[in-house]
């Protein structure tokens, strides 16, 4: 009876050994496929993280080259403004036809760049250059009439028309100095952003 008990406990034994051995491999295989299904998905999430990565590199170069092109032409229409300024204030100080002709070109070439470039320029820029235009264009008309004028014209109507294109020039210097604000605050914020 003894070498029964002894073998049964050697039979319990070795099942016991047999069942934690078998429960140590259920655990390694458990472990393994685990660590391998959680770095196949790793390996996705990678994947698509270096997608989204090249995606938002393209955007950020796209929009940086959008940026300086937007910049460079903002910078183009800002000197043709400026120039066309000072030949408005040439034009005011001596209303001769060689500055009138000056002033005119110069008011079509911001004309032109503004035709051009009106595609990369903001609503509200836009909007502002083309009523500023106007009102050169007003105070274009205002100098011709008095240049070409001035002698059959009557004092009052010459003091009109004075009056009316020195409105129009200081209501242009205001657009002037308020777009270059406006433009001078969007390409902050674009430096920001």
């Amino acid at each position: 009876m003894e070498n029964l008990v002894q073998t049964i406990g050697i039979i319990i034994g070795i099942q016991a050994g047999i069942m934690a051995f078998i429960w140590w491999i259920f655990k390694k295989f458990i472990s393994t496929f685990t660590e391998l299904h959680i770095e196949s998905v790793k390996n996705g999430y990678d994947r698509e993280l270096e997608k989204f990565k090249s995606e938002l590199e393209k955007s950020r170069t796209e929009t940086l080259r959008y940026s300086g092109s937007q910049f460079d032409i903002y910078n183009s229409l800002w000197n043709n403004l400026q120039d066309l300024k000072d030949s408005a204030e040439q034009l005011w100080s001596s209303p001769l036809p060689a500055h009138l002709q000056n002033f005119s070109n110069n008011l079509k070439s911001v004309s032109k760049v503004l035709r051009r470039t009106k595609i990369f320029l903001e609503e509200q820029h836009l909007t502002e250059l083309e009523n500023l235009l106007k009102l050169f264009v007003n105070y274009e008309d205002g100098k011709k009439f008095i240049i070409t004028e001035w002698q059959k014209a009557t004092p009052d109507e010459i003091r009109n028309m004075t009056n009316k294109n020195s409105i129009n020039k200081e209501r242009c210097y205001e657009l002037i100095e308020s777009i270059g604000k406006t433009i001078k605050n969007k390409l902050s914020n674009d430096k920001i952003n």
